[in-house]
């Protein structure tokens, strides 16, 4: 969307996106997304926006007044410094409020203070040594201060790490669930004086003004009129593909294909086929027709042009299951997360034997993993992996 430069664009998105979640009977958007782009390596970058703070609030306005123009709460997200995946839940940002004000900051300013936006979700990383749920500086003096937003301001799921410290500094709603937020963790604190009732009112409030003012209690949010599957918005998502290309050289003039000339075209590379319809984690989404590179660039080269695919390089199995260790592996577990203490040591076959829950909230057990192992290639020059072949 950023790379259309398209205020229009953006305005038609929303109201697509809008109509999309009435259908569904959804209540709140978790977008936009308007992070600063700060490494192309960064985890999340496929949901926000681009690397240029005013561009960012350009187009967020026109985006989230298109969603709520259809009844429906966008959330700005993830507030706030929200650059890095790696170790979210522990990141600490060390910013100074002018970088802060200047380059973090504005997407979300202008989403609050121009687009009237009714949600803005907390980030999972600390700010200047505090988690952004309970950064009195963040929520109190920034958001519902400076910016007198009135809204509801929820975390990131799983995001919350204190039941007292969360309530004094301005969140009001813990996601998925209240598993700090809740009458064990607040009940106690409210009687010693440790969390001022008057507190626990003014998110209740928030809550509620919102849903009234959206019609919640005495309007269904689902709409039949709009389509599950939405002839009308498909062009708005077309629009909104071919508008982002960029074309950055264009050697020999080898652009647009000319299925006259062009016998062969070999596609190389993993996200060139199945379609890719999203980053994955909670984005994931699936499409009604999905077209991915491959088939899309057959489709209009037409019967004529031999199109060759190859994924280009090795799936995680192929690295991890299948490669052939020297002399096996060696797994040491640590009681820690700092690698201290008498490690479990078990020698396993492969490395890739981590376990599900290990990628949920933070683990209960702390720990720390270390694989030993060598790797002898199987002969001179470039190489990755054996493969194991079966026979069927």
């Amino acid at each position: 969307m950023a790379a259309t430069w398209d205020r229009a664009f953006a305005r038609k998105l929303g109201e697509s996106l809008g109509r999309d979640a009435r259908a569904r009977n959804v209540n709140f958007l978790l977008g936009p997304g308007v992070n600063i782009a700060r490494s192309p390596v960064s985890g999340r970058n496929f949901e926000y926006l681009s690397e240029d703070p005013f561009l960012n609030s350009e187009l967020v306005v026109p985006y989230i007044e298109g969603v709520q123009a259809q009844g429906v709460i966008a959330t700005v997200k993830h507030y706030a410094m929200n650059e890095q995946e790696y170790n979210r839940h522990n990141v600490d940002s060390e910013v100074d409020e002018r970088t802060m004000r200047e380059i973090y900051f504005p997407a979300f300013e202008a989403a609050v203070t121009k687009a009237h936006i009714d949600a803005v979700m907390d980030s999972y990383n600390l700010i200047n040594g505090t988690h952004a749920t309970q950064n009195a500086f963040l929520n109190l003096k920034v958001l519902k201060g400076d910016w007198g937003f009135n809204g509801i301001l929820m975390s990131d799921w799983d995001a919350t790490y204190d039941s007292v410290g969360a309530a004094n500094n301005g969140l009001d709603l813990e996601m998925p669930g209240p598993r700090f937020m809740n009458a064990k963790g607040l009940l106690p604190a409210v009687k010693d004086g440790a969390v001022k009732e008057s507190t626990l009112d003014d998110k209740i409030l928030r809550i509620l003004r919102t849903a009234l003012r959206y019609g919640f209690t005495d309007r269904p949010q689902f709409v039949a009129a709009d389509s599950t599957y939405s002839v009308a918005d498909r062009p708005v998502a077309l629009e909104g593909a071919l508008e982002s290309i960029t074309l950055l050289k264009n050697e020999g003039h080898m652009l647009p294909l000319d299925a006259a000339k062009v016998k062969t075209i070999a596609i190389i590379g993993p996200n060139a086929w199945p379609a890719v319809t999203g980053g994955g984690g909670s984005s994931g989404s699936s499409g009604f027709e999905p077209v991915s590179i491959v088939t899309g660039i057959a489709n209009i080269a037409g019967p004529d042009v031999h199109i060759l695919y190859t994924r280009g390089l090795p799936e995680m199995p192929e690295i991890f299951w299948r490669t052939k260790w020297e002399g096996g592996v060696k797994l040491a577990t640590y009681p820690s997360k700092d690698f201290t203490g008498t490690p479990d040591v078990s020698t396993p076959p492969m490395i890739a034997d981590y376990k599900n829950d290990w990628w949920g909230p933070e683990d209960k057990t702390p720990r720390s993993i270390r694989y030993t192992t060598a790797f002898k290639a199987p002969r001179p020059g470039s190489t990755c992996c054996s493969r194991r072949r079966r026979k069927r």
